[in-house]
């Protein structure tokens, strides 16, 4: 009883969020509900619910034809589409959903409208499930964001990057963001006493986050100049001492253990440091070359690893963080 409880005031808690982006841009509101309740049911919207869900945006009774109008108009755009009386999202993506709406005629626009949706709206990849993120865990992120956000606005993008890499992706602290390609994120790291590896995951949201803030895909080594001050950061905001790296660390996993993130790609990864310059060739498992990536990189001092010791590398990326799937739970068990 407990649980059906919490689940119906989580339910009620996000449609007054719709409704506060909707009483700002009602068409946008109208589709994101419809998008909000096929994702939640798995079916389309009747119709009734729709009327009476525009009433509240309108804060009055609405005839309804009115409804049909602003539905005429989200079906012109391609957005949804009607089947038997109920309505369904046609166009799943939301970031390409957002982009047919006049963000001029709404206060929220449509980053606010992308950045409200996916605060309260997390689901499991091709799942109905609706899943609740840890209240704590809330916290941090929105701190890391906010955080995040403040930094960009100084133009400190080493930091920003350091940060973001160090608590949404699962990377250690001396790890190092070498590539991000798609929604994809390869990464080297080194445990004591053990070999180095590269790893590769995908989160999209964070994908989606850093796009927002002006960063471009490709080679992303540079953030180890923004080390020192995000290490800062991080000790502050989870203060618990050395421990502090493994909580944010943690931060991921219990993402991924939501469905936010998943397991990379595997690939063959090549690394060459010559004449100032560091060339990275990512190819298939069979040593097809992908995608070159090249970078001047002068600073002798600071070559990012596992380039600091030995100038080439040849090495898998792969697409898991752990072979054993025990290793994982002790950091899911901190948010429990």
């Amino acid at each position: 009883m407990r649980r059906s409880t919490s689940r119906i005031e989580v339910q009620e808690s996000e449609l007054e969020r719709l409704i506060h982006i909707g009483k700002k841009h009602r068409q946008l509101g109208l589709y994101l509900y419809i998008y909000w309740h096929f994702m939640r049911t798995g079916d389309g919207a009747p119709l009734h619910r729709l009327h009476k869900f525009y009433n509240r945006l309108a804060s009055r009774p609405v005839h309804e034809n009115t409804i049909r109008k602003q539905l005429e108009l989200l079906e012109a755009k391609g957005l949804v589409e009607l089947h038997n009386g109920k309505v369904y999202p046609k166009i799943m993506d939301i970031e390409a959903a957002l982009s047919t709406f006049d963000s001029k005629r709404s206060r929220a626009g449509r980053k606010g409208a992308a950045k409200a949706l996916r605060h309260f709206l997390y689901f499991r990849t091709g799942s109905t499930v609706c899943t609740e993120i840890p209240k704590s865990l809330k916290h941090y992120i929105a701190t890391v964001i906010r955080k995040a956000r403040e930094l960009a606005s100084k133009g400190r993008r080493e930091v920003v990057l350091d940060l973001l890499i160090h608590i949404l992706l699962p990377i250690r602290e001396t790890g190092v963001l070498w590539i991000w390609k798609g929604d994809e994120f390869i990464y080297y790291e080194k445990k004591i006493g053990e070999k180095g590896q590269f790893h590769s995951v995908r989160f999209p949201l964070l994908a989606e986050f850093l796009r927002s803030l002006g960063f471009q895909e490709g080679l992303m080594i540079y953030h180890i100049y923004g080390h020192r001050e995000a290490s800062t950061v991080i000790h502050k905001l989870f203060s618990r001492g050395p421990y502090s790296w493994p909580w944010a660390r943690s931060v991921f996993y219990k993402l991924k253990e939501l469905g936010l993130a998943s397991e990379g790609n595997y690939y063959i990864i090549e690394l060459l440091y010559r004449g100032g310059t560091i060339y990275i060739y990512l190819k298939d498992s069979y040593g097809n070359t992908m995608k070159v990536y090249n970078s001047t990189w002068l600073d002798t001092e600071n070559i990012p690893t596992p380039l600091d010791k030995e100038h080439r590398f040849k090495g898998v990326v792969v697409g898991r963080q752990h072979i054993k799937e025990e290793n994982e739970n002790s950091y899911f068990s901190r948010w429990r």
